[in-house]
């Protein structure tokens, strides 16, 4: 009872109406409480938005009894209520590229993941607050600038949902443009943003308190006119839960329809919902979010980027999941929505060190033409280059001309992070990933040459048998691996091709037992290296080309032609 709260969101009759419940269980265990200590108790466990009421209730001779204060306590917050502050507007900041200008009262409050402090440019709505020092007036921002904070104290934000939020330690800064909720502060006493369904969510204690919402419409309707104009296709239907953004809200007369609900009935496109706390009826995009949030957690541990790029890396995610095959569908998003198959020799470690050639007409001859970068994601409108962005001002670890995957960038107190991204032409040479790939390439003969060869080398072990498919076997795939063997001094030494079975597609137990693949170890090749130093002998080194295809394979493995063969 000590440690109860009022949380403004059930009323502070059924707060009240609740402690006396438990006072009565305690009389029961004759633990009873008087009348005077469990009004202190509640008195107690009123917020600061009752300061004043707190104040006139100490001063007064005559102390109240519980239906006094049960009607005084509900008249104080229907004043409360009347005269409270402007509404809090929690406002997330649309994309410029998707999203149409809207008017936002000046008055709106910036939910801000990256910020340490509450920030205010305005003094309505401070319950306590303080002057500061001359030592305590300035706070350094997220570009190293310094500005002056006149006052700090606990400010009240009354939600639109009724319930009233303090923001301990709120600093005010007059030149500030806006209003900023830091999350973490928010977070240390107890709330919980959940970000979800182009909507945020704000909880405490468990309980939904606030809630804002992004126009999900204005992206529909840019993604619709991209889908007719570009593909000559039309949305037939659009599957989605039955948020109010999306259904609308029941009523007696049935559903009333929401912006987005009634655009889809103008234009002919069927909505299905899904049925009210069943996700699983929408099982394929609940599942797919998993794994995007799977793939940027893995994403942001294995690199030395900061969290608030996390954005960056979630769609560099969705950009590799629209290039990468399904077990139910064998080819790719990109492949089935474009219509030919994607290219993969440009993908990069995301948040690797790399090496960016920046273009400057005044640059002379013997300046540098690159800047020290991490790879952050692909552009969108762009057909060649790679969005990066400089991290440091001027310090990076040892610069490479290529992109890294175990350097580590040095940052230093003063991190300088530019708010634009930038395209820059970063392409690199590499092995084709595809049999179109090396026939199209400048080495296509060569690489053609590589293929037969290892066609040879198999036909020459007899490693395969041309038969007809049997009826309920199902074949496995096979792909082709090229690599270009280069020599001591970095020179092109051959070119090999090796065509492999997708033994991924097996089930260990079922397909095969076991995996074999022997390897000399360097031990074993340091002791015969011994005995011929030691008995004097002669020493001949050969090279047995696809030694693998020795071995005896006692399983029967239906397997589909090459690609080009």
């Amino acid at each position: 009872m000590i440690t109860m709260k009022y949380d403004g969101h059930s009323g502070v009759r059924e707060h009240i109406m609740k402690m006396s419940d438990m006072a009565s269980q305690l009389k029961g265990m004759d633990m009873a409480i008087s009348e005077g200590f469990l009004v202190h108790f509640i008195m107690t466990s009123l917020p600061s938005q009752f300061g004043h009421f707190k104040i006139n209730y100490n001063t007064q001779k005559d102390k109240w009894k519980m239906s006094e204060l049960i009607a005084m306590c509900v008249q104080e917050e229907e004043r409360l209520k009347v005269e409270k502050p402007d509404m809090a507007h929690l406002t997330i900041g649309p994309n410029k590229k998707s999203f149409k200008k809207v008017d936002i009262p000046p008055n709106s409050w910036w939910i801000d993941t990256d910020a340490s402090i509450h920030i205010t440019n305005s003094l309505q709505g401070y319950l306590t607050s303080k002057r500061l020092s001359k030592g305590e007036r300035t706070i350094t921002l997220g570009n190293g600038t310094e500005v002056e904070i006149e006052a700090i104290g606990t400010l009240c934000l009354i939600l639109d949902t009724g319930f009233i939020m303090d923001l301990v330690d709120t600093v005010y800064v007059p030149v500030f443009t806006r209003n900023l909720i830091s999350v973490p502060r928010l977070d240390s006493y107890g709330y919980e943003l959940k970000f979800g369904n182009n909507g945020v969510s704000l909880f405490y204690n468990s309980c939904l308190v606030g809630s804002g919402t992004l126009h999900a419409l204005d992206v529909f309707k840019i993604y619709k006119a991209e889908v007719e104009n570009q593909l000559n296709r039309r949305i037939k239907s659009v599957r989605s839960d039955r948020g109010g953004e999306y259904y609308g809200r029941f009523t007696e007369s049935g559903q009333h329809l929401s912006a987005f609900a009634l655009f889809l009935r103008e234009h002919g496109i069927i909505a299905n919902y899904t049925m009210p706390g069943t996700p699983e009826q929408n099982g394929v995009a609940e599942r797919r979010n998993r794994t995007l949030i799977d793939m940027v957690r893995s994403m942001m541990s294995n690199s030395t980027l900061p969290e608030f790029l996390w954005g960056e890396a979630l769609k560099t995610a969705v950009h590799i999941l629209n290039r990468v095959p399904s077990k139910v569908v064998p080819k790719t998003p990109y492949e089935l929505w474009v219509g030919r198959k994607p290219t993969l020799n440009y993908l990069h470690v995301w948040g690797c060190p790399a090496e960016a050639k920046i273009f400057n007409p005044q640059i002379k001859k013997l300046d540098s033409k690159t800047i020290s970068c991490n790879f952050i994601g692909y552009p969108e409108r762009s057909k060649v280059g790679t969005e990066l962005k400089k991290l440091t001002s001027n310090e990076v670890s040892t610069p490479m001309m290529e992109y890294g995957v175990t350097q580590e960038v040095s940052c230093n107190e003063n991190e300088n992070v530019p708010t634009t991204e930038c395209d820059y032409d970063v392409g690199l040479e590499s092995d084709p990933t595809s049999y179109d790939q090396a026939i199209n390439s400048e080495n296509s003969t060569l690489w053609l040459y590589a293929m037969e060869e290892e066609l040879k080398s198999m036909k020459d072990n007899e490693v395969w048998d041309f038969v007809k498919l049997p009826k309920g076997i199902k074949t496995i795939g096979c792909k082709w691996i090229f690599k270009t063997k280069h020599d001591s001094k970095g020179n092109v030494e051959r070119y090999n091709a090796r065509l492999v079975a997708k033994g991924y597609t097996q089930k260990e137990g079922i397909d095969y037992k076991e995996t074999f693949s022997p390897v000399s170890k360097k031990d074993s090749l340091r002791i015969v290296m011994a005995l011929v130093a030691h008995f004097d002998l002669e020493l001949h080194q050969m090279d047995v080309k696809t030694a693998f295809l020795n071995g005896d394979l006692h399983e029967e493995v239906y397997m589909d032609q090459p690609e080009g063969f």
